[in-house]
């Protein structure tokens, strides 16, 4: 049987990495990244998705440094709005349906509960608007289309918070965490797997996926310190204002799983049991 083509931009990034590896289980995977085509530059895209013919385009690819984001907005809407145009369209001319990975960013944090698919999202900082831009796109230019947001997104092939926390950790120096921002830390791997549970069925739209519960930065943080073996007492609270950060985040970003659990029937695992395996498997490497 043969297997369907799935082209992967953002291949060699934190998600494209994961993404890659996994879906290769039951997919031929098309790597691309900037080297092979730029998404920005729509022929050079269109051409290498003609010339590979994928059956799905799975557009991880971004800009995704928040604080730069503020001042350099004209890039972050070229890579994430505009880029994601391109690739939109040219999924649309091949009659290939594309999932598009977004952000919990795209709200403003002033909900008292985790946000669901049918909440107005409502941008507080420039990254979440470009990306927000990308999701109309492809709403508007691609027909048959998934949208993912994620959050808090951590494992290997990228820099991350948890990584962070390992090294600092090491140190022995205070640490000082934020503790009023909420949201769900979801490991990379297990994105990728609730991503391959969506490509397989045809139920396009709106899906939040993050690994389960939740919890501030500094709880996240103390419990990376914690697990890793250091001691999680010199992780310290500080608010917002006092890391003084050029973008605004919102004070809660938990999104809900709904479609996932009520459309597709698929549980993603609580995110400490997640950190727990992450920072085992990263112990064997010796890293």
């Amino acid at each position: 049987m043969t297997k369907r083509r799935v082209l992967v931009t953002g291949c060699k990034g934190l998600l494209g990495t994961a993404l890659t590896r996994i879906l290769s289980q039951e997919y031929e995977v098309i790597p691309c990244d900037i080297d092979t085509a730029d998404v920005t530059d729509l022929d050079s895209f269109g051409e290498f998705a003609r010339n590979a013919s994928p059956d799905i385009i799975v557009h991880c690819a971004g800009y995704t440094r928040v604080d730069d984001a503020e001042k350099e907005k004209e890039l972050a809407f070229k890579i994430n709005a505009f880029g994601t145009k391109n690739v939109a369209t040219v999924a649309t001319e091949m009659e290939a349906p594309v999932l598009y990975v977004s952000t919990d960013y795209v709200f403003d944090g002033r909900k008292g509960a985790p946000y669901l698919e049918f909440d107005r999202p409502n941008p507080i900082n420039v990254y979440g608007s470009s990306k927000l831009a990308g999701e109309d796109f492809v709403r508007n230019i691609c027909p048959q289309n998934w949208i993912v947001r994620t959050s808090w997104l951590y494992g290997t092939g990228g820099k991350n918070f948890v990584d962070t926390m390992v090294t600092l950790s090491g140190k022995g120096k205070e640490i000082p965490v934020v503790d009023d921002q909420r949201g769900s830390p979801t490991l990379a791997d297990d994105l990728a797997g609730a991503m391959m549970v969506i490509l397989k069925r045809n139920e396009f739209g709106l899906y939040h996926a993050t690994n389960g519960g939740d919890c501030s930065w500094y709880e996240f943080a103390r419990e990376i310190v914690s697990l890793w073996g250091g001691d999680a007492a010199i992780v310290k609270p500080i608010s917002s204002a006092q890391s003084d950060r050029p973008a605004k985040r919102p004070t809660n970003s938990v999104l809900e799983n709904y479609r996932l659990r009520h459309t597709l029937g698929f549980e993603t695992r609580h995110w400490r049991d997640a950190l727990k395996d992450y920072l085992r498997a990263k112990k064997e490497e010796g890293s």
